[in-house]
């Protein structure tokens, strides 16, 4: 089996990671927005969940959503952003 090997993230968007922060959005507003990006932006529209739901964002140290604001390493970085996001949540129920 072969190794697949990753690049490390350059010093630039390492120190940007890490001051990457995931936060809650309680208010109503901000989960429309939330829902309003998904629907214009991701493939697959906006959430269509049942019952309860928790929104999540992650925002950079001006306190900017990192939706679509970085596309020059996005697709590099997104794997990176979906573990931070999942330890910030905490474990599955």
């Amino acid at each position: 089996m072969s190794k697949t090997t990753r690049n490390k993230p350059s010093t630039a968007e390492q120190t940007f990671l890490d001051e990457v922060r995931v936060l809650l959005l309680p208010e109503r507003k901000d989960r429309q927005r939330f829902q309003r990006l998904l629907n214009a932006h991701h493939y697959l529209g906006g959430l269509k969940a049942v019952g309860e739901q928790l929104y999540y964002v992650a925002v950079d140290a001006k306190g900017r959503w990192l939706f679509r604001t970085f596309p020059t390493f996005r697709d590099r970085m997104s794997r990176r952003l979906n573990q931070i996001i999942r330890r910030a949540a905490g474990p599955n129920p």
